[in-house]
């Protein structure tokens, strides 16, 4: 089955990281059953970067493109 990956990164000051991860993990729940998402993933900075990367998996380009 081919995988299509979207990948996004974002740039988050430490100020208003606890937020935004709360706020990502919240957006996740919205997201169970879109057809043909199989997860979704957020990476948290390493060292002093700011930088999260979220990535979204679909088993199809059709249902990355829906």
């Amino acid at each position: 089955m081919p995988h299509v990956r979207g990948s996004h990164t974002l740039e988050i000051t430490p100020e208003t990281a606890e937020a935004f991860e709360k706020a990502f993990i919240d957006s996740m729940a919205h997201l169970e059953g879109v057809p043909g998402l199989g997860r979704s993933t957020l990476m948290r900075p390493e060292g002093a970067s700011n930088t999260y990367l979220s990535t979204m998996e679909f088993d199809s380009r059709e249902s990355f493109m829906a």
